[in-house]
């Protein structure tokens, strides 16, 4: 088994249904509390992530992964809420340094606070300070949580080792018996989860890392909590339960390397088994009903795509209700739509079909009550044509749509079809330029005059990046949105032939992930050898330039020397 094998394998292992997959395996009585215990206490022995290769593999990519060094003094950037998890809205922006971070836990160490009022903070930053994973934009540091899967000083020796900052502390929960703590480690840049499909990259990046640092400490079971990989988890801070147990330890290392995620994501495999992404909050839909021919139109497109599903039926119509009620289809249509897609197939199974109705009804139940739901995430790994009926019928508010008007050669590169009107693009405003995307900026009208049809495409293209939108709509594919991608890049390898790679993927990160993890990763590596390519095609373009420029000094050269020869002749 290779490196990436293993990998992949520890992170099905300690995933997130891996409990209860140990669970039904071993026969577990789910009404039975004491069989449940005892399934729970000797799963967290098991040694899933002690495999000597794997720990190696996972040093070798965590070295990979340092990114700028940082000191006490570097801003930590977060939100604290100080009345207790249930209060979401009304969280304090902390805009302060490192050791004031730390400085903080060692105060709430001297504090009782009873479970779940403790203060809360969340090392992002929000759009109104409202602890929702729709308020939140973006990440500075990533918490792993240890629920007694084994003692911190493993992991805190190999990340001395690694030279990585990091902050460390025990939990309100902690007892000797019951190692219950945290580690914190800053990111050397901002992770944006400002739309879903940067927040479902986020938690798919948040599993990697799971692995890679549980299998560092060396854990039991299944290492860091996999429950807590939404960017909006209330992290409570060092409070004490009672009056006489001992104050929290905190250990830290402030000087040292940052983490660089995106680093880490390119040293790893791509996944295959990407999570379903469930919505644990209801966010701000508007709900609209819609007109008789629409649901007739979405009742007979979803009969013919879901008619064609082999199995797995019962996840199907957990699914889709997920996704239309996301969409803004209001709770009745939603069972209205499931009854007529289920009556719909060919062979009749009344069991079956009220099965379906009552998935449907479980799913707009949660919905309503803001838990967790399956959504598009499951569709589109599993069955994407049922997901591109959706996307084309009720195409999703937070997705932005392709380039409205743009002229090109369409011989030259195959492109999707253009919507009439686009919507509104998922960031709400421009980021501000850097002095990179001001020099890329300032070379877009010389590549719009361009003769090259594709220089003129990769102005278009480039705006968009500079802009910070995604190049797909409900009308892509995504080859199509591969290909405009990899054109983009590739004009500016051509163009920038001194700047780095890392350079432009930090420039055009909100373009590039806006799809799942997988699709992601794999965008990002291909996208990687079209700017590498522009700029081999520059290096050769640059070398006939001086061949033709010697050339010409040369044969000007010879001119004046016969010049003055005959001259002298004379």
């Amino acid at each position: 088994m290779t490196n990436e094998e293993l990998f992949l394998a520890a992170r099905t292992a300690v995933d997130r249904t891996a409990l209860e997959r140990y669970k039904k395996a071993e026969g577990v009585d789910e009404d039975d509390e004491v069989q449940k215990r005892a399934a729970v206490a000797r799963f967290r022995q098991l040694p899933l992530l002690l495999i000597p290769p794997l720990r190696d593999y996972a040093y070798s990519v965590a070295e990979k992964s340092r990114g700028i060094k940082i000191n006490g003094d570097t801003k930590f950037l977060a939100t604290l809420w100080i009345y207790g998890a249930t209060h979401i809205k009304n969280g304090y922006r902390f805009d302060r340094s490192l050791n004031d971070f730390i400085q903080l836990l060692h105060e709430r160490a001297r504090e009782v606070a009873p479970k779940g009022q403790g203060w809360v903070i969340e090392p992002t930053t929000t759009l109104n300070g409202h602890r929702t994973n729709a308020s939140t934009v973006a990440m500075h540091a990533l918490f792993l949580d240890c629920d007694s899967s084994g003692e911190w000083d493993k992991t805190v020796s190999t990340l001395h080792a690694l030279d990585l900052a990091f902050v460390a502390y025990q939990s309100g929960g902690y007892q000797p018996s019951i190692p219950k703590w945290r580690i914190v480690l800053p990111l050397s840049t901002p992770f944006d989860t400002s739309s879903e499909e940067l927040r479902a990259v986020w938690k798919n990046v948040y599993h990697h890392a799971r692995v890679v640092f549980g299998a560092l400490g060396e854990l039991l079971g299944e290492g860091f909590d996999p429950r807590t990989d939404t960017p909006a988890i209330p992290w409570f801070l060092t409070e004490k339960r009672e009056v006489g147990d001992t104050p929290r330890q905190i250990i830290s290392c402030t000087d040292g390397h940052a983490l660089d995620l995106m680093a880490m994501v390119m040293a790893l495999p791509t996944i295959e088994d990407v999570q379903p992404t469930v919505h644990t909050h209801r966010g701000e839909i508007k709900s609209t009903g819609l007109s008789d021919e629409k649901l007739d139109e979405l009742i007979s497109e979803l009969s013919r795509v879901t008619n064609a599903v082999p199995s797995g039926r019962h996840d199907l119509y957990l699914a889709i209700p997920g996704v239309l009620l996301d969409r803004g289809v209001p709770p009745d249509e939603v069972i209205a739509i499931i009854e007529g897609v289920s009556a719909s197939y060919p062979r009749k199974h009344p069991d079956k079909h009220r099965d379906n109705v009552h998935n449907a009804r479980t799913t707009v139940s949660k919905w309503e009550a803001g838990a967790p739901v399956t959504r598009i995430g499951t569709l589109n790994e599993r069955w994407p044509a049922i997901a591109q009926v959706l996307d084309r019928l009720i195409p999703d508010p937070f997705t932005a749509q392709m380039i409205a008007t743009t002229q090109w050669d369409s011989t030259t590169v195959a492109t999707p079809s253009m919507p009439d009107a686009p919507v509104a693009p998922i960031r709400k405003k421009k980021p501000k330029l850097t002095p990179l995307g001001k020099e890329i900026k300032s070379l877009i009208p010389q590549m719009e005059k361009s003769i090259n049809p594709l220089r003129r495409l990769g102005a278009v293209l480039v705006t968009r990046i500079l802009a910070g939108e995604s190049f797909e709509s409900a009308q892509s594919t995504p080859e199509q949105v591969d290909q405009l991608v990899n054109t983009a890049v590739g004009t500016l390898g051509f163009n920038l032939p001194e700047t780095t790679w890392a350079e432009i993927l930090d420039l055009a990160k909100h373009t590039l992930l806006t799809m799942n993890f997988t699709q992601s990763v794999a965008r990002v590596k291909a996208a990687e050898l079209a700017f590498l390519k522009g700029q081999r095609k520059r290096r050769k373009w640059n070398a006939k330039q001086d061949a033709k420029t010697q050339q010409e000094r040369a044969e000007a050269q010879s001119f004046f020397e016969e010049a003055a020869r005959i001259r002298n002749a004379q």
